[in-house]
Order: C-alpha cells, then sequence, then structure tokens
C-alpha cells in the first residue's frame, strides 16, 4: 500500500504540474511559453521545473501592452535522503515562532518525499500572488522499505490591492473543492514584524492514518480522512481545487492597467513577500538545511522585481492599499 501511495502521489503531483502549466499558459498564447528544467542535483534528488521569466523582452507588433504574467515556476521535486543525525528540534525556526503544526522527519531518519511548489507573480498590481504546495513523505527504515507517511500542503493568496471579493472567491472554492473529502481545514499564514503573509488559504500536514492532535479535535469522532486511501483523495482534491479557486481570479485581474504609485506599491509589498520566504518559511528553510533540492530551483520562488524603501509602513495611494493593511494586521474570516 504504501508504494502504491507513493507511485500515486508522483503521478498526480507530475500531472497537476502540466495542468497548471497549461492553464497559466492559456492566459496569453501569444506570449512565451514555460521552459523545462531538469536538474539532478544527485542520484536521489531530482528537480523538474516549469519557468517563466523575462516575459517583458517577448513583445511582437500585435501583442497585449504587457504580458500578464511577470514570473511563474513550478518546481517538482524527488528526493530519497536522511535527516541530519545531530539536527536540533527547532531547526526550522526562523523569524517568529516555529511553526508546530509542520511535520518533519527525525534527525537521522531516512526518508522519500515528493513535492510540487507552484508560484505565480502576476504583471498587474490587481492581481494577486498565488502560491500551492503539495507533498507525500514517507519514512524510510535502513534498507528502504517505508515504514511511516504522511501527506502536506498549502494553497493561499498575497495580494497586492486587496479586493475582498476575490479572497472570499478563494476560500470558498478551496473549501468547496476540499469539504466532499468530509475535512476541515484553517486558513492560515505565518505572522512576521505584526503582519501576515498574504490573506491565508488553506494549511494541513502530518495527514495520514494515525490519530492527529491537530486535526483530531473531537478525538475519534472527527470527520476527517483516515485511511490511506482518504488521505490521497482530499490531498488530490486540494491540489485540483487550486485551479478553481486562483485561475478565476487570474482571469478577471491579471490584464488591468496600473498606474506608477501601484506599481511601486507593489513592488514593496513583493519586498516584504520576499522577507518571508527567506526569513520564515519552513519549507525554504528544510530545502536549504537538508540539502533536498538545488539551491537555484529553491530560490525560483522569488519575484522578479521586488523594491526594499526604509519606513514605508503607510501607502501613499488609494483605499485598497490601505484595506490591505489592515486585513493582513486584523486577519479576516474569508468563508
Amino acid at each position: 500500500m504504501l508504494m502504491d501511495l507513493r507511485t500515486e502521489s508522483c503521478t498526480f503531483l507530475d500531472a497537476l504540474q502540466k495542468k497548471i502549466v497549461e492553464r497559466l499558459e492559456g492566459l496569453d498564447p501569444k506570449r512565451a511559453t514555460f521552459e523545462k528544467h531538469s536538474i539532478s542535483a544527485s542520484e536521489n534528488i531530482v528537480n523538474t521545473s516549469y519557468v517563466l521569466q523575462r516575459t517583458d523582452s517577448n513583445h511582437l507588433i500585435n501583442d497585449p501592452k504587457f504580458a500578464p504574467l511577470e514570473k511563474a515556476i513550478l518546481t517538482m521535486t524527488r528526493v530519497k535522503n536522511r535527516m541530519p543525525p545531530n539536527m536540533p528540534a527547532d531547526f526550522l525556526k526562523g523569524q517568529g515562532a516555529r511553526n508546530p503544526d509542520v511535520a518533519t522527519p527525525a534527525g537521522g531518519a531516512y526518508f522519500f518525499a515528493v513535492n510540487l511548489t507552484v508560484f505565480v507573480h502576476p504583471r498587474s498590481p490587481h492581481a494577486p500572488t498565488g502560491h500551492g504546495t503539495w507533498r507525500y513523505i514517507e519514512i524510510l527504515d535502513s534498507n528502504e522499505n517505508p515504514i511511516d507517511w504522511w501527506f502536506g500542503g498549502a494553497s493561499n493568496l498575497t495580494p497586492t490591492m486587496l479586493y475582498e471579493e476575490d479572497c472570499e472567491h478563494f476560500h470558498k472554492a478551496l473549501e468547496a473543492g476540499i469539504s466532499k473529502n468530509g475535512a476541515t481545514t484553517t486558513s492560515t499564514t505565518r505572522i512576521a514584524r505584526q503582519e501576515q503573509c498574504g490573506v491565508g488559504g488553506i494549511f494541513f500536514d502530518g495527514l495520514s492514518d494515525k490519530p492527529h492532535k491537530k486535526l483530531d479535535i473531537h478525538g475519534d469522532a472527527t470527520k476527517r480522512p483516515k485511511s490511506a486511501q482518504e488521505c490521497l483523495a482530499f490531498f488530490k482534491s486540494t491540489g485540483e481545487s487550486f485551479l478553481s479557486a486562483y485561475m478565476p481570479i487570474l482571469e478577471r485581474r491579471a490584464m488591468l492597467s496600473w498606474t506608477q504609485e501601484e506599481r511601486n506599491w507593489q513592488l514593496l509589498r513583493r519586498g516584504r513577500f520576499v522577507e518571508f520566504c527567506l526569513l520564515v518559511d519552513e519549507g525554504v528553510k528544510f530545502g536549504i538545511q537538508t540539502g533536498s533540492g538545488s539551491l537555484d530551483a529553491i530560490l525560483l520562488i522569488l519575484p522578479e522585481i521586488a523594491q526594499w524603501e526604509y519606513n514605508t509602513g503607510k501607502p501613499s495611494v488609494g483605499e485598497r492599499e490601505a484595506r490591505l493593511l489592515e486585513i493582513l494586521k486584523q486577519p479576516k474570516d474569508w468563508v
């Protein structure tokens, strides 16, 4: 059964990666397409990335005024590795408290993992950055036989300018996609410097057939996926629902024009996004500290252009920017 979960997870994530690439390319068929890159950091670590970048350098006379996506990456990593034996329990801790809900192999453990990470950075400040990540992990014995397993993942939205109807759609579409599998999840983001990163989405980790302290809020009576096949079905639904949650927002916002002030604000907010990725995000720290991926592939998630200025806490343009800061400091339940 465990080897079936591995095969099915890899097959699903491979298909999901290609499906998302196809949908993103469909936004602007006349523009550059994704480039595929395969990197084998070692015999046991393989990264397959689809990258869309430098999209403003391919103008044709009949093209729109701008390419809707400034940068987008989809990286799938398959890794068989061993955790450093002396790895401290809080090795993922960065700025702010360590997220206790993130499941990681113990120090010295052999493990297999497959992970798909998606980041989409639209050019228009009116279109939000979208992020999704889905992973399956096995703990292996010394003969590389699986002895434990779990699923994890997240989808979240990071707007520059707040359209509350977009946030509501994103959360409700995710909820609709996963509720058919009998599960409840939490809308979650990380906090750093009194701000959350984006407006949340879904997050789960350590999902398996074993009791789960965070998920089993009603003990054995909790309605959630518990068998291997139920967990796999839930895992797939979180990936599939990302498209129905994010693509409609992208389709109605990605071609909206902007002012220079709005562009400046977008680049400043991207600076905060980079801060979260490098100082807070556990996935980035896990990849770097365990050597479970190439640094180039890990850093591909960052936007192509960002900006930093001193003392930029208050926006100088528009109500949408001011409302965004309110929501980032006082999170809202969107469902």
